[in-house]
């Protein structure tokens, strides 16, 4: 059993962006556990890889 620190749907905060985005999507290959965020930049919507150490949940920067 694999424990998922995120979930798909999950608010969460990237900090070294200074933005907030949405869990899209959750793989697990050789580099580890990755998760795909969907965020708006400006007016463009944008999706990124990331490992779950570049996020906090958005309930941990009190964001409703």
């Amino acid at each position: 059993m694999i424990d998922l620190a995120f979930f798909i749907g999950q608010k969460v905060w990237i900090p070294d962006a200074n933005l907030y985005g949405v869990v899209q999507q959750i793989i697990l290959n050789s580099d580890g556990m990755q998760y795909q965020i969907r965020y708006w930049d400006g007016s463009t919507r944008k999706s990124e890889w990331v490992f779950s150490d570049e996020i906090i949940s958005a309930e941990k920067q009190k964001v409703v």
